[in-house]
């Protein structure tokens, strides 16, 4: 499923026709892993961003 390997919610309704808000209600069993994505990738950048400020000189 699109979804599932990344494609933004907006971008899978758009190409069904449909709005967020249904493709939400409608395939929210996979939505709660990908909505992590995003969470890990900024987590990952603030910890990698403060690696460096703290090996700065």
């Amino acid at each position: 499923m699109l979804i599932s390997n990344g494609v933004s919610i907006r971008a899978v309704a758009d190409r069904l026709g449909d709005t967020v808000e249904v493709i939400e209600k409608t395939y929210y069993h996979v939505l709660p892993k990908t909505r992590s994505i995003p969470v890990n990738f900024i987590n990952d950048f603030n910890k990698n961003l403060k690696k460096q400020v703290v090996n700065d000189p």
